[in-house]
């Protein structure tokens, strides 16, 4: 008969044999905190002060490798006129997206452009700007932009100097006169630059079967042809959304990935009416 007033006698779980044999060898390595050896310490070190000590030592050691590299900042031996250090600079600047120019006002501190904004001066953009104009200052600090000049000679990239690429392009265009330009291309962006317009006439002079190509990621190649088609000559189309009524897209993105879109934004949204009068113009 089973006295219930008795407690049953809990159930023993062991890890190991060895836990299990319960030899004096087992108890004495139990009975430390760090079973080799790692609690003997120095008769004159206690345990606090030991763990003080190697913390220390690990600290200093990170502390090795996280220095700093050294850096020199030289004031002007000179100073240039009409500057004060640290005061902000204001420059009128451009550039230009899939062949479309775009006036910017550039702010400079100490020679280092640090922001760009539209023109508000400006009547193509009203100073606004959009995501490509806000990276473009982005590239000036880019660490895989090109230092100089490299020449591909099989798998290597070895540095030349102007001196070199002179030399190299003087004997490219002596080889090319003779043939007028045959075999030759040029491959170059999209530019609305009149002396960039210039330069390429004056070449294309030189070397009249020579090749001349233009290409462009942000360029529709499509609405150039159809230009084409319509006036006989590849122009760019202007669009005023400033007189319109109604704009209708069909496969086209005149206000996001157009390179005039900050002009046509502003156009359209100058004739909104918010409150939905007879001003207001349907997109």
């Amino acid at each position: 008969m089973l006295d219930i007033k008795t407690p049953p006698e809990p159930k023993r779980y062991w890890r190991s044999l060895n836990e299990l044999a319960d030899k004096p060898a087992f108890r004495d390595w139990m009975s430390r905190e760090f079973p080799t050896a790692g609690s003997e310490l120095p008769e004159t070190v206690s345990r606090r002060r030991w763990m003080q000590l190697m913390g220390a030592s690990l600290a200093f050691g990170g502390m090795v490798g996280c220095r700093w590299e050294t850096e020199e900042f030289a004031p002007f031996t000179v100073r240039p006129q009409n500057r004060t250090p640290g005061e902000k600079q204001y420059f009128a600047s451009s550039w230009e997206l899939g062949g479309v120019g775009r006036p910017l006002t550039v702010t400079s501190i100490d020679g280092r452009p640090i922001k760009v904004d539209g023109n508000k001066q400006h009547p193509f953009t009203g100073g606004g700007t959009d995501a490509f104009d806000q990276a473009s200052i982005l590239s000036l600090y880019d660490p895989d932009r090109s230092e100089g000049l490299t020449e591909a000679v099989g798998k290597q990239s070895l540095n030349r100097s102007w001196e070199e690429f002179d030399a190299a392009l003087g004997s490219q265009i002596a080889a090319h006169e003779k043939t007028k330009g045959a075999g030759l291309a040029i491959l170059c962006g999209a530019s609305s630059s009149l002396t960039r317009h210039r330069l390429q006439q004056l070449v294309m002079a030189r070397f009249p079967q020579a090749t001349w190509c233009q290409h462009e990621p942000a360029f529709d190649q499509r609405a150039a042809e159809g230009a084409k088609l319509a006036f006989d000559e590849p122009v760019r189309s202007q669009f005023d959304f400033s007189r319109a009524k109604v704009i209708a897209c069909f496969d086209a993105d005149p206000m996001g990935s157009h390179p005039a879109a900050m002009n046509m934004i502003r156009e359209w949204a100058d004739r909104r009416d918010p409150d939905g009068g007879k001003g207001d113009v349907e997109f």
